[in-house]
């Protein structure tokens, strides 16, 4: 990451917590952001603590507490939140994305669309991964998949589909619909 004097600035994507939208290895430009200039689906550059290496994420909520506004921050390709983050840890907003050498603005339309579609995309690949691991146990019932079911510190019932000792994906009862 460059200084953060900069108004402007490059960093490359690390990790795959933002596909589809952004790849790993992928550049974007960001820019110092004033408060008050974030919006819903904005992709912002900031750290959870001092000394914590950058994340980019978007923006999914923006909260007004006493202490000022305070966002909701989760990346494209993650199940979880990464919590409620203050607009001191904001260093940026990306503005354009490099592709092939070629500076491509990041649209209003983009950053909506991402919005939406992020946790759709999101949901079809969890289901995707629970109709292979039933697949695969009912079609290789001696292999290493393994579901358990427990319940939780709430009381809730789990199932955890395991492949080789490592958790494929869990799945909390709620009433008769398992939801994850």
């Amino acid at each position: 990451m460059k200084s953060r004097t900069k108004k402007r600035w490059q960093v490359i994507v690390n990790g795959g917590s933002m596909r589809p939208f952004l790849r790993h290895g992928q550049r974007l430009m960001v820019e110092k952001v004033e408060p008050g200039g974030l919006r819903t689906g904005d992709i912002v550059v900031f750290r959870r603590q001092d000394g914590d290496k950058p994340r980019i994420h978007r923006v999914r909520r923006i909260m007004l507490t006493a202490n000022g506004e305070k966002l909701l921050i989760r990346g494209d390709n993650l199940g979880r939140f990464d919590g409620i983050v203050g607009l001191e840890r904001v260093e940026g907003m990306a503005v354009e994305r490099v592709r092939s050498g070629r500076a491509i603005i990041i649209t209003r339309l983009e950053l909506g669309l991402g919005l939406l579609l992020a946790p759709l995309i999101f949901r079809v690949r969890e289901l995707a991964i629970f109709i292979l691991a039933l697949l695969v146990r009912f079609m290789y019932p001696f292999s290493k998949l393994e579901i358990a079911r427990y319940a939780d510190a709430g009381g809730r019932v789990c199932r955890v589909y395991s492949w080789h000792g490592r958790p494929v994906c869990r799945y909390y009862s709620s009433g008769r619909a398992w939801v994850h």
